[in-house]
């Protein structure tokens, strides 16, 4: 009779700790969610900043005989390290 009494009380405790995980996994789970919907919101504020921005600041455009690379232009002015 006592073993029922001790497998009563183990498999009652075993439910107790997977519901108290469960709420926790649940809780964790609905705050990211949050946070992921506060980070989409900032990065599509970021990106409507960009979205105004030119594509290359002024000067840097297509550069030396339409090169744009920074080593393409640095041998075509002769002044790159061998």
């Amino acid at each position: 009779m006592t073993w029922v009494l001790v497998w009563t009380v183990l498999v009652l405790g075993a439910v107790a700790v997977l519901f108290v995980l469960g709420r926790r996994l649940w809780r964790q789970s609905k705050a990211l969610v949050s946070e992921l919907g506060v980070a989409t919101d900032r990065l599509a504020q970021v990106s409507d900043s960009l979205g105004g921005l030119p594509a290359t600041p002024d000067g840097l455009g297509d550069g030396i005989d339409g090169v744009r690379s920074q080593g393409q232009r640095r041998r075509l002015r002769g002044d790159h390290v061998r």
